[in-house]
């Protein structure tokens, strides 16, 4: 019984199952037409030695089927951007309306937080990276970043914002951790303030605050730099 179709079978398993544990994450149907034809494929790719070697297949399955759950992917953790918005926002879930940004995100939090003993009104909204983990070694890959969706939402918030009445007196206002870019609009005595982040748990989020002046800047400019 010669070993190279073996060898060549498990190998093919191998390269086929470690492509399946990445399809199924992004597409379940995809991912089990593969794990299926990591299994079928060497079988028909070596029909003719399995066909004069009948009992390689009884051996050859079982082997196969260890060798695709050996290469099952670490359990990962999932990307977190609930907690990553609270932390940029302070708030959990949606009290009021988070005007003027999108509600259309995938995560939209929403409240009133005190900031140098003046109430604002904080929103924010965000969206998660697509994260695919690796075979075996646990690894990941982002595969989808939602920059233009976090854009889109950034400049229709400032829009709305300017047909309010407000006037943008900044860019790049602000100083808070993961910061992208941001812009502190006035009206009189009242400020709002608007800013792209890159948030904890591997997401994009908008985050809005408006309110006196008095609060948001200091909301803007945690370290109380320019304040």
């Amino acid at each position: 019984m010669g070993w190279r179709e073996p060898l060549l079978s498990v190998t093919v398993t191998a390269m086929v199952g470690s492509v399946a544990w990445i399809a199924v994450q992004l597409n379940p149907y995809a991912g089990a037409v593969l794990f299926f034809a990591a299994i079928a494929a060497p079988l028909l790719l070596f029909r003719r030695y399995y066909r004069n070697h009948v009992h390689g297949i009884a051996l050859f399955v079982p082997a196969a089927i260890v060798i695709i759950v050996l290469l099952y992917p670490p359990p990962a953790a999932g990307p977190n951007i609930h907690f990553g918005l609270h932390e940029i926002t302070y708030c959990w879930g949606l009290e009021g309306d988070p005007w003027p940004l999108d509600e259309n995100a995938e995560v939209v939090y929403s409240c009133r937080v005190y900031v140098n003993y003046t109430r604002i009104h904080v929103s924010g909204i965000a969206w998660k990276e697509t994260v695919v983990e690796l075979p075996v070694r646990g690894g990941f890959v982002i595969l989808w970043e939602p920059r233009e969706r976090m854009e889109q939402a950034y400049l229709r918030a400032v829009g709305i914002a300017e047909k309010a009445g407000y006037k943008i007196t900044v860019e790049d206002f602000g100083n808070r951790d993961g910061r992208i870019h941001d812009v502190l609009l006035a009206k009189g005595s009242k400020c709002v303030y608007i800013g792209e982040f890159r948030i904890l748990g591997g997401g994009l989020a908008v985050v809005l605050a408006e309110g006196p002046c008095s609060g948001v800047m200091p909301f803007a400019l945690p370290e109380g730099r320019g304040v």
